[in-house]
């Protein structure tokens, strides 16, 4: 039996809702993640928000949005053995750490969290990296 998610999703009118969908199964190079916590970015993801509602477009169909987040490995693609099934991981790019409870990213995009950092904090990875750019 697959897999269920639920994930956030944005329309074009700037409502946002949650679906629900079949899990994808990691593929090479990936590993998939139970999501514990996901951070809402408060600039680039909250003023598209607020930009689509002021000059709303076609509803259409909503499309998952997300780019950081944080869980637990519950399994890998190939090339991803050296992360241990029930790895605490901190994830992040688009489409690849979105806001759901379940999402595969590239194992070159999740590290593992280390000891004495919670989900929450972890959920703040991006962010943390872009401003050390």
């Amino acid at each position: 039996m697959a897999l269920i998610r639920k994930y956030a999703a944005l329309d074009g009118a700037g409502q946002i809702v949650v679906c629900e969908g079949e899990c994808p199964e990691p593929k090479p190079g990936q590993v998939l993640v139970k999501v514990h916590a996901s951070l809402v970015s408060p600039g680039t993801e909250l003023s598209g928000v607020k930009r689509r509602r002021e000059n709303p477009g076609e509803p259409g169909t909503p499309r998952m949005f997300g780019y950081q987040n944080a869980g637990e490995v519950i399994d890998v693609g190939e090339g991803c053995e050296d992360l241990a099934l029930g790895t605490r991981v901190a994830c992040m790019g688009g489409g690849y750490a979105p806001h759901a409870s379940y999402g595969c990213c590239p194992r070159n995009l999740c590290t593992p969290i280390p000891a004495g950092v919670s989900y929450e904090q972890a959920a703040f990875n991006h962010l943390a990296a872009t401003s050390l750019q």
